[in-house]
């Protein structure tokens, strides 16, 4: 009987030690990098140090996970002679969960050159590499002016409910609201120094779009969509199931072979509705351009919807975020 005890309590230790020993192997295949780290555009000549954590994925890839951050503090001119500061500062922080960013992540960037200096804060949240959760940044500059500012929602990748982007530098403003599929819904409006456009949408369907003068409000111009085919066509497909393995624009294979030829379906392309200003009209590239400059999306990768497009030899900013879509007839 003293043999069996002493045998179940030998048991008991060497179970322990061999968890004791799983947990301690399983911290252990995490690798700590740190070291400087290189940056493309738009902070290519950022000189920073990284730290984070890797581990070897099922295939034996190599995956971040757990926490990044960076850092940088530059004030050697010889350092920033290809930049247009005299001294700049960057922190950025994160996690990551299987190689792709989850939770928070917060950066700050400041520019100094001569007695200007910007700031840019940038706070996003993510979901198994989509964003998800609200997103905000702000660029403001030394009296604490706003220059630049974003506001927007996501849910799984899809950008929905309220959106805001101010550009006061080149007279330009968004607003809007986002059905749960990214489509416009409601008022959107879009501010072009002193003129403004709102435009009346029914999930994806624009329905009216008025010009009107931004200070007095007189209105400019008018227009009823009022075209029979036109709603007709597109009215029945106004609330359909997603394949939410598919983005929106693959989706646009639920229409019929009748109607699929004559629909299109696709983020709002301005230029066609007679937006005119200083500046080029484009959500999609307008807001990525600011993200970019907080998140820098090229050096610090895990978004699954990120990409770069590469024609010729200048490499190009391309989120596939499902928002600001609309119908239209081809």
């Amino acid at each position: 009987m003293k043999h069996l005890i002493l045998y179940f309590y030998l048991a008991i230790a060497v179970g322990a030690i061999a968890q004791t020993t799983n947990a301690v192997n399983t911290k252990s295949t995490l690798k700590r990098v740190e070291g400087l780290y290189a940056f493309g555009a738009p902070y290519q000549f950022a000189i920073g140090n990284a730290v984070y954590f890797t581990k070897e994925g099922k295939d034996y890839e190599i995956l971040r996970e757990g926490a990044f951050t960076y850092s940088c503090a530059m004030k050697n001119k010889s350092d920033l002679q290809y930049s247009a500061y005299d001294a700049f500062k960057m922190k950025i922080n994160g996690n990551y969960k299987n190689g792709l960013k989850t939770g928070e992540w917060n950066s700050t960037v400041i520019g100094t050159l001569k007695e200007y200096e910007n700031t840019t804060v940038t706070k996003v949240n993510y979901k198994e590499g989509l964003p998800h959760g609200t997103w905000t940044t702000k660029h403001t500059n030394k009296s604490n002016q706003t220059i630049e500012e974003v506001r927007c929602r996501f849910k799984n990748g899809v950008m929905l409910g309220k959106f805001y982007f101010a550009d006061f530098q080149y007279e330009k403003k968004y607003e809007g609201d986002l059905d749960s599929n990214g489509f416009l819904n409601g008022r959107f409006s879009v501010t072009a120094g002193k003129i403004e456009y709102l435009f009346e949408c029914q999930h994806g369907i624009i329905q009216m779009k008025i010009k009107r003068d931004a200070s007095t409000g007189e209105i400019l111009e008018k227009k009823i969509i009022t075209d029979s085919t036109s709603r007709s066509l597109l009215e029945p497909y106004t609330h359909f199931v997603f394949d939410k393995k598919k983005s929106i624009f693959e989706n646009v294979g639920f229409f019929s072979t009748a109607y699929s030829d004559k629909l299109r379906v696709g983020s709002i392309n301005l230029s066609e509705f007679g937006v005119r200003g200083n500046t080029t009209f484009d959500l999609n590239e307008d807001i990525v351009k600011v993200f970019d400059n907080g998140l820098a999306f090229r050096a610090i990768g895990g978004d699954k919807l990120f990409k770069t497009k590469t024609p010729g030899y200048v490499a190009q900013l391309f989120y596939d975020w499902k928002s600001f879509v609309v119908y239209s007839l081809k």
